[in-house]
């Protein structure tokens, strides 16, 4: 059997931004065999509305496959079916199938979120799924996830973020991202901002664009995202599922169910004193763009005295630190793993490692409100920190 580091070597060749490869593969281990699938991008907010869905619609009885990236620990947490993540040796078994049933050449050529998608996909044809949800990766139009035929696709929200290659406008990336809709296929819209909802309806194709009017639909969740995916969970049931005897979830369920959703709009707990278990809290929202920022809730920014952040290169960095310095929040920043992670921003002290930051700033974190508003990447630091007082599996 086959052994994931020929994929995980992958990791480093840039995605190839066209679809003749991936649709090849796809074709060849016939995934196209299911109905029920739906298809959602957005700038933010995408990979919690796709969980949030997903465990609405497993507890309205229905067996539910979930493709999100990145992961946060293990490379497993991509892949989710019923309320489980599937195990390395199971993973290894998908990519060994994968392989042996494709050519070399094709292969060779297929990019790591590429066959991580065709490994989603057989795994749910294998664990027979009565839906399935698929977080776009990136824009829309030439991510590989929009090869599949879906019930229903969603655009949760527009903003500027990775300009280099979607545009440099709201318009370009609108286009790029409504690039999933379809002529008969039904694209609901979370976006409430009234421009960015005219381009977005401008570009879609489908016939049967649905506008999201927020969270007034659903009063018994407090999150945004959470409103948009019991929106999209009522729609799919009500036209593609029978509704008899279902009840519906009322509440906001939790993404901790989900590994690779972990920290988003989460209270983490951190030891000060491990001996004598003293602990203190930081509250996570992942916003890796200005966009994310800015959707901060006013309530959160007014309570918080404390950012912790790790930045891209890639994003207006001093723009994002400026947005909390303004309203005097003190901005602790860390260096992730990562090549493009910051390595340094004039006036500020960036440290080697979020365990560096915890204990050179422990005094300020724990006597403040404290918020990690960084990268889903960054998030990896803080579940491996040696402080941190949570389940690490």
């Amino acid at each position: 059997m086959l052994n994931l580091d020929e994929l995980f070597s992958k990791k480093k060749v840039p995605a190839p931004f066209h679809l003749e490869h991936v649709k090849e593969a796809y074709e060849k281990l016939d995934l196209n065999n299911h109905q029920k699938r739906v298809l959602i991008a957005g700038t933010n907010g995408k990979g919690s509305t796709c969980g949030y869905l997903a465990l609405r619609l497993k507890h309205a009885g229905y067996k539910v496959g979930l493709f999100t990236s990145p992961h946060i620990l293990n490379y497993t947490e991509r892949f989710w079916v019923d309320g489980h993540h599937p195990t390395f040796q199971k993973v290894e078994s998908l990519y060994d199938q994968i392989s042996k049933n494709l050519s070399k050449p094709i292969l060779q050529k297929l990019s790591f979120f590429e066959i991580s998608l065709l490994i989603g996909l057989l795994h749910f044809k294998e664990s027979k799924t009565d839906i399935e949800i698929l977080e776009v990766g990136l824009g829309g139009r030439l991510d590989a996830t929009n090869i599949v035929t879906p019930i229903v696709t969603a655009i949760t929200s527009i903003g500027l973020d990775h300009t280099h290659i979607l545009g440099n406008t709201i318009e370009e990336i609108s286009k790029e991202k409504s690039g999933i809709s379809r002529l008969n296929t039904p694209h609901i819209i979370g976006e409430t901002n009234t421009k960015k909802t005219n381009l977005l309806e401008s570009h879609s194709k489908s016939q049967q664009t649905i506008f999201y009017s927020g969270p007034t639909h659903f009063k018994s969740t407090n999150h945004q995202n959470d409103s948009f995916a019991a929106f999209l969970s009522n729609f799919i049931r009500k036209h593609f599922f029978d509704l008899k005897n279902i009840i519906p979830l009322k509440t906001t369920p939790d993404l901790n169910q989900i590994k690779s959703l972990r920290g988003r709009e989460q209270t983490l707990e951190f030891f000060v004193d491990s001996k004598n278990n003293l602990r203190t809290q930081i509250h996570t929202n992942v916003c890796h763009n200005i966009h994310g920022l800015q959707n901060i809730s006013q309530n959160t920014l007014e309570e918080t005295k404390v950012i912790i952040m790790t930045i891209m290169k890639d994003k207006p960095f001093n723009e994002m630190i400026e947005f909390f310095e303004k309203r005097k929040i003190t901005v602790l920043l860390f260096k992730n793993f990562s090549e493009r992670s910051i390595q340094e921003v004039p006036g500020h002290q960036i440290f080697d490692s979020f365990d560096s930051l915890w204990v050179n700033s422990l005094p300020l974190i724990k006597s403040n409100k404290t918020v990690y508003a960084g990268s889903v990447m960054g998030l990896k630091h803080l579940f491996e920190s040696k402080y941190y007082a949570g389940d690490k599996v």
